[in-house]
């Protein structure tokens, strides 16, 4: 029911009604009486296409926000992103902070609670957040503002990342089509067909020269990452560098599981029949999407934004090679499972003693009237440009947890029927962009119709599992030890996956994991989460 609400809403708004997006809430929207201002600490979002006489500091957004809120915005400081956190702790360190900053640590915003320097805003969101953002938040349920939330209490406003960011496997269709196989779905299918390639090398590469499994030097354990092999590690039931919550309730570090070291051995042997890219430890980032775009290479894992980047080329390069996306390996029991993303990396803080603690949720109200097309105006501020969102003062992003699959569902019924009535302006770009591919084979607009169309509806599949992890904030072990544990930990997966280190020794890593600081920092998870 919220769903279809928040569909009516955006018709609503599209229409031109913008102040449909507080859905009855005036205060989400009512400008103040007399003009307050609003200071800001901020990290320089570098190039956001402004034109020569705009700046960060001096544009039309601040000018919207303050004409619409009566909210005259202001940076106390913007620091560069190398050096953000080092700024963050210096104001935290002398308890001098602008009305409104941003932390991008979690480490530090606990400081900030335990310091007393910023302010308690439970119960504000309820109270002046409109319901179309409110609504986000509580696509989350309890995690929505779980980040922020300290003995009970809510001390920030945190972005919200999409979920749904997962890998899964990407095939050369064509390929497939060509020696006559099918589509895998089991891991010892996928296997066999990257057998397949390599053998029958249909891509014309020469003998010894098609690349089976494409993968990068992490591997795995690192979400919405292009090339890692999650998936075949899941299938073993392991989740690398992922805290995951057992049936007790206990959280365990999952590179340390025997789950994992099945995993480990299974990939080692791939790795040593050539299965996997021989030579994935050496790659950089440019080489590995190299060999996708010279066609070298006919699987790979990653998420549903592949076709936006970097497959683009490889169909400018060959429009005849038809990258698809394949929910495989499945598990035994016919499901795929996956672990989430972390829901939240920035938040918004308010100075402890600012008189107007409601008004940054007021201007993210502001601001997503303007973000997301339903407000015609701020299209024409610069209408010859593509002016990035963090142009606005505050750059927290926004989004359904299922936003990306919701979306590509409202798509494919428009496409369906041909009518894109219903859609917010975004989707209807979408739309527009997918018909050209449908209707003309636009080879510009293939990207957006798999992406946003064919691999997000595919990351909503019904059999898709995802387990219970979660992203700890910093312990004190974590800051003393994390750094050397994480070393060994990236040296053992890589050595045993090399078979430069026999499999077995994989215990003897476990035990000096726990005995050098991770089951004080396993422990101190646990009591984080109340275990």
């Amino acid at each position: 029911m919220r769903k279809l609400l928040c569909l009516i809403v955006a018709l609503m708004m599209m229409l031109g009604c913008a102040q449909a997006l507080a859905a009855g809430d005036d205060v989400a929207f009512a400008p103040y009486e007399e003009r307050i201002s609003m200071t800001v600490g901020r990290a320089n979002p570098g190039s956001v296409d402004l034109p020569e006489d705009a700046d960060i500091e001096h544009n039309k957004y601040l000018d919207y926000i303050c004409d619409k809120l009566n909210i005259d915005v202001t940076y106390d400081w913007i620091a560069e992103p190398s050096t953000y956190n080092q700024k963050v702790n210096l104001a935290i360190t002398s308890g001098d902070l602008p009305d409104v900053m941003i932390v991008t640590n979690k480490g530090q915003l606990q400081q900030l609670v335990e310091n007393d320097l910023i302010e308690d805003l439970t119960g504000l969101a309820d109270q002046y957040f409109s319901d179309y953002i409110l609504d986000i938040y509580n696509s989350y349920a309890d995690k929505g503002l779980g980040s922020c939330t300290f003995d009970g209490k809510v001390y920030a406003i945190p972005n919200l990342e999409a979920g749904y960011s997962y890998s899964y496997l990407w095939v050369r269709k064509d390929w497939v089509d060509a020696l006559g196989a099918k589509m895998p779905t089991t891991l010892d299918e996928v296997v066999e067909l990257a057998r397949l390639f390599m053998e029958k090398d249909p891509g014309g590469n020469g003998e010894g020269n098609t690349i089976g499994i494409a993968v990068n030097t992490r591997v795995a354990g690192v979400y919405n990452n292009l090339g890692n092999i999650d998936p075949i590690f899941h299938t073993f039931g392991s989740f690398p560098r992922q805290w995951i919550r057992g049936e007790d309730g206990k959280l365990t570090y999952g590179t340390v599981t025997e789950e994992t070291k099945n995993a480990l051995a299974y990939v080692a042997q791939l790795y040593k029949e050539g299965v996997l890219d021989p030579e994935f430890v050496v790659r950089t980032g440019d080489d590995f999407n190299a060999l996708l775009l010279s066609g070298r290479c006919g699987i790979f894992f990653g998420p549903w934004w592949m076709p936006d980047w970097p497959l683009p080329s490889a169909k400018v390069n060959n429009p005849d090679c038809d990258w698809v996306p394949v929910l495989a390996p499945l598990s035994d029991d016919g499901n795929f499972y996956a672990y989430k993303q972390d829901e939240s990396t920035t938040w918004a803080v308010v100075r402890k003693g600012y008189e107007h603690p409601e008004a940054p949720f007021k201007v993210l109200n502001q601001t997503y009237i303007g973000m997301r097309g339903f407000d015609p105006s701020v299209r024409e501020f610069y209408p010859d440009r593509n002016v990035l969102w963090t142009v606005y003062p505050l750059p927290i992003l926004l989004n359904y947890d299922d936003e990306n699959v919701q979306a590509a569902k409202l798509i494919q019924a428009a496409l369906d029927t041909r009518n894109p009535e219903g859609l917010d302006p975004q989707n209807t770009n979408f739309y527009e962009s997918s018909v050209k591919w449908l209707d003309d084979g636009d080879i510009d607009s293939w990207h957006t119709y798999t992406s946003r169309v064919t691999a997000s509806m595919l990351a909503g599949s019904e059999n898709v599992k995802f387990v219970d992890n979660v992203y700890p904030a910093r312990t004190d072990t974590m800051d003393l030890k994390l750094t050397q544990l994480e070393k060994i930990e990236d040296e053992t997966i890589l050595k045993i996956i090399m078979n430069e280190m026999p499999v077995d020794e994989f215990d003897s890593f476990v035990t000096n994991w726990y005995a050098q600081g991770g089951q004080e920092i396993t422990d101190e998870v646990n009591e984080m989460y109340g275990n």
